[in-house]
């Protein structure tokens, strides 16, 4: 197969990614694609019609706010990390382009919210073999996590390898800039291949002698031609001696979810795009006067008579002929188009998002239960890109020759103010005091906001702090 193929569900995918891309993006943007999101039976034959409906349509971007309501609570507190003096210039620089982990981080919640996948690559600059641990920390070279969307990786594959599913190939797509003059370039498509070549594939490859499956790159453009040399990618020296080894897998990491989060509210926000273009263009022909017209004089005097036809105004004046007259109308508005606006904003809302009927003051309490369907979708996409990041500082500790049990990263899960009334907090002092939890327990549900206890606070561990109290 050419090296353009596609993994066979890559192109279904896509489609739904594009689509609620364009729905997260602004009015002109969607406009911009037409009878894509706005078809009608007349576009072709009335174009300018068709402009006038265009324009009159009315774009809702409540995707958008949502997407960016949920960002915002996601990264309302800043993330909790432990890790060596040696890796935390990744917190600043995570991605080896200057973002730090927490604009990377933004991102890749971003990108799931609106794709349902995101990806890092954790890479390594290239060194020359035989450089000593001592000379690359003179270097101060440093791991990075590189990422790539989901329409980046078009191709994949997986095998049962010692009992568990790996990736053996990633094909990611890449533009190269390539200059044209000392203003402009063009783009060129490249990609980029990663393989897990068995040990016997990398002995006849590389020649020597590989004790377990070798991790390797190469670069290709277009046209399946090869840019780089397959090569391997070690880890940093870890001996005086500047031996580096390959990694046993590869280290790119995949948050993927079944589901688009933002699907479903995006599929609404384009029903009511639609709705709205019917209902303004309904508006806009029935509030106008449809004039008919009287006369005893023939087509053809009438003409005669009134060349340049008749023009509706209170300066003007029409001769009609004797027994002539006109009469006016109008059609009333649609009043089901409107129910059918009003039914799909209160649909949005329903779905998470939190539409101009909100208004008010809360209790704690109201907001987390009207913000759950977004809370629970976006606990899903936290936790799974918390494991992506994790398992990318953990890559980046194996490149540092460091253990990678010594790397721990939690993001944020308060998304919402869950400040406690005085009732809820009299309760958890009730609570106490009846004996049920210790004092420890009491403050952790003060801090927190929620009258919930530490997962990792058994019952015999409470107990044995409730009866130290009492002595």
């Amino acid at each position: 197969m050419p090296i353009s193929s596609v993994h066979p569900e890559y192109n279904e995918k896509i489609l739904r990614v594009r689509f609620v891309r364009d729905m997260c993006s602004d009015e002109m943007t969607v406009k911009d694609k037409g009878e894509r999101y706005l078809p009608a039976a007349f576009a072709k034959d009335e174009p300018e019609r068709y402009e006038a409906y265009l324009k009159r349509a009315y774009f809702f971007g409540v995707t958008n706010k949502t997407l960016r309501d949920m960002i915002g609570a996601a990264f309302r507190k800043p993330a909790s990390y432990e890790m060596p003096d040696a890796l935390l210039p990744l917190i600043d620089n995570f991605d080896g382009a200057g973002n730090g982990i927490e604009r990377v981080n933004k991102s890749g919640v971003s990108n799931l919210l609106q794709a349902g996948r995101h990806c890092i690559l954790v890479d390594y600059p290239s060194v020359e073999d035989g450089m000593t641990a001592e000379q690359e920390a003179r270097l101060n070279l440093m791991p990075y996590a590189a990422e790539y969307t989901a329409e980046a990786l078009d191709n994949w594959s997986h095998e049962l390898i010692f009992g568990r599913e790996m990736l053996t190939m990633v094909k990611l797509v890449e533009y190269a800039k390539e200059p044209i003059d000392e203003f402009s370039h063009e783009l060129k498509k490249t990609y980029r291949v990663l393989r897990l070549r068995s040990p016997e594939e990398a002995s006849e490859i590389f020649g020597g002698v590989f004790g377990d499956y070798v991790y390797t790159q190469a670069l290709y453009d277009e046209a399946g031609k090869a840019l780089t040399e397959e090569y391997i990618p070690k880890k940093a020296s870890s001996t005086a001696r500047g031996v580096g080894v390959p990694f046993n897998y590869i280290p790119f990491f995949v948050a993927d979810l079944d589901q688009i989060p933002l699907m479903d509210i995006a599929v609404v926000n384009l029903a009511h795009y639609q709705v709205s273009a019917d209902y303004r263009e309904n508006l806009h022909t029935h509030g106008q006067q449809t004039l008919g017209i009287r006369t005893s004089m023939s087509w053809e005097q009438f003409q005669t008579a009134n060349p340049d036809g008749i023009k509706v105004g209170a300066t003007k004046g029409h001769f009609l002929g004797e027994s002539g007259g006109f009469e006016t109308t109008s059609a009333p508005e649609s009043s089901s188009l409107n129910k059918a606006l009003d039914d799909l904003q209160k649909q949005m809302e329903s779905m998470g998002a939190k539409l101009m009927t909100e208004g008010g003051e809360k209790t704690a309490e109201e907001a987390r239960i009207n913000a759950s369907s977004q809370t629970s979708a976006l606990d899903m996409v936290v936790s799974l890109w918390d494991s992506v990041v994790n398992a990318a500082l953990k890559a980046c500790a194996e490149y540092k020759a460091i253990d990678p049990s010594l790397v721990s990263y939690t993001m944020n899960r308060d998304y919402y103010d869950t400040t406690l009334s005085a009732q809820e907090a009299g309760a958890i002092v009730t609570i106490k005091d009846s004996g049920a939890i210790a004092v420890k327990d009491m403050r952790y549900m003060l801090r927190t906001g929620r009258i919930k206890l530490d997962p990792s606070r058994t019952d015999d561990v409470i107990d044995a702090d409730i009866e130290t109290e009492s002595i």
